[in-house]
């Protein structure tokens, strides 16, 4: 990518690792980058300089394995097609990735990470996107309370926080703040402007650790997966609520025709 001056933007992941006591004690899955307008380019480049296949089957980011590692790249940061607030959210975060970014190098490559703002506002709205789907887990937690501990003070709290207001996830956050204060030692002065929720804590914490919808998603069968899949959604109607102010009965439709335009991420 240097070769071909494509910037590489690296989101959660390393640059979350960074943040810990020991950075191999971050559990990873696959690496997601963001090139900052020049997608089509680096698509381009990883099929005819590593020989890899591109797969668009799912939306707002390729796939690719190389090196037996999965790696997402993204043309949006988030997913924009099931929600309308996320469109509008993206834009916010996409201005603030071509802004503001940091240079980090890793071996003889120099990569970018994302500025504190950014991730303020992308960590938490990838936590509640995930959370009002199925759940998140302790990782989702610790990378929080580790990424505040060590840049608070390089965060616009009162934008921050006008900003989850302003999306319907200002309860959420405040509630994933709450149980790392309580659970995780995080700083209760590192976050202003906090309201404490203690029940709606304990019911999120409970429901990460022991899942309100536990049933484990069938390995085969077309039909057997989509019907655990809506049991899960409608299950799933209070996180909805919770986090974003559109209708859920209106997203149910929308995320139906979003998984129509991409087949493969019906059973996915």
């Amino acid at each position: 990518m240097a070769e071909k001056q494509i910037p590489v933007l690296i989101l959660k992941g390393y640059g979350m690792s960074l943040y810990y006591p020991n950075p191999k004690h971050r559990l990873f899955s696959d690496v997601d980058t963001y090139h900052l307008g020049s997608h089509a380019e680096a698509d381009k480049t990883m099929k005819e300089i590593l020989g890899v296949d591109i797969d668009d089957d799912v939306h707002h980011h390729t796939t690719c394995v190389y090196k037996g590692v999965l790696i997402e790249n993204h043309y949006d940061i988030i997913n924009t097609v099931q929600h309308k607030s996320n469109a509008l959210f993206e834009q916010i975060l996409k201005a603030e990735a071509s802004q503001n970014v940091r240079e980090h190098e890793v071996g003889n490559a120099t990569i970018l990470l994302p500025s504190a703002m950014f991730n303020a506002l992308f960590l938490m709205r990838h936590m509640a996107m995930h959370y009002a789907a199925e759940r998140v887990s302790l990782r989702h937690l610790c990378d929080w309370m580790l990424f505040v501990a060590a840049e608070h003070q390089n965060i616009d709290w009162e934008r921050v926080n006008a900003i989850y207001e302003q999306f319907n996830m200002k309860r959420f956050a405040d509630a994933i703040t709450g149980i790392c204060i309580d659970n995780l030692g995080m700083s209760v002065d590192h976050i202003p402007g906090i309201n404490r929720d203690k029940a709606l804590e304990a019911r999120i914490l409970n429901d990460i650790i022991f899942a309100e919808f536990g049933e484990k998603k069938p390995e085969r069968g077309f039909f057997r997966i989509v019907w655990w899949k809506t049991r899960r959604y409608f299950a799933n109607r209070w996180k909805h609520k919770l986090i974003y102010k559109e209708s859920w009965i209106w997203t149910f439709f929308q995320s139906s025709w979003a998984h129509l335009i991409k087949p493969k991420t019906i059973t996915h």
